[in-house]
C-alpha cells in the first residue's frame, strides 16, 4: 500500500446517471433510502440485469436496523417497474422479480410483526421466536433476526 495516492470521489449524482464504457450502456440509479441511505444498484437494460446491492437479499434474512422500511418498500416497486429479466441481489443467488415480491412481502411482514410484538415484551427470544414462526423460512442470515429486534425495534422503547 506505500505509495498509494488516496483520492477523493470527482463524479456524483442525485438519482441515475448513464455512463458507456463503449458498446454498453449502464445505468447508476439511486431510488432512495432503503437497506441504507447510499444503496446504489446497477442496470444494464440492453441486457436486462440489475445489480441491486443490499436493496434485495434473497433467501436471506435482511439486516434491517438501520433501514427504512418505508423507503425499502418504494425503492422494491420502483425495482418492478424497470424492465429486467435477471437481478443480482447483494445476498443470495441469481434472482427474478418474483424474489423481489418476496422480500417486500418479507419486511413489510416482519416489521408489522416486530413491532406487533416489541410493544408488548421486550424479550429479544421471545420475539425472535414469534417471528420465526409467523414468516417464511429463509436459508441464511437467522442470526440476524435478533439483531434487527435489539437494533431496531426495542431502542425505540427505550
Amino acid at each position: 500500500m506505500q505509495g498509494t495516492e488516496i483520492s477523493i470521489p470527482s463524479l456524483t449524482f442525485k438519482k441515475t446517471m448513464e455512463i458507456d464504457p463503449g458498446n454498453q450502456k449502464v445505468e447508476l440509479i439511486y431510488a432512495g433510502p432503503a437497506h441504507t441511505d447510499g444503496n446504489i444498484m446497477v442496470y444494464l437494460p440492453k441486457e436486462k440485469i440489475l445489480f441491486t446491492g443490499d436493496i434485495l437479499f434473497t433467501d436471506y434474512h435482511p439486516f434491517m436496523a438501520d433501514g427504512d422500511i418505508e423507503g425499502w418498500v418504494k425503492v422494491l416497486d420502483y425495482i418492478m417497474s424497470l424492465d429486467v429479466e435477471t437481478i443480482i441481489p447483494g445476498h443470495g443467488p441469481v434472482s427474478s422479480k418474483k424474489d423481489v415480491v418476496d422480500m417486500k412481502d418479507y419486511i413489510i411482514a416482519f416489521d408489522k410483526k416486530a413491532k406487533e410484538l416489541a410493544a408488548k415484551s421486550d424479550d429479544v427470544e421471545y420475539i425472535t421466536s414469534e417471528i420465526k414462526k409467523a414468516l417464511p423460512a429463509r436459508s441464511q442470515g437467522e442470526g440476524l433476526i435478533p439483531m434487527n429486534i435489539r437494533m431496531k425495534y426495542l431502542k425505540v422503547k427505550k
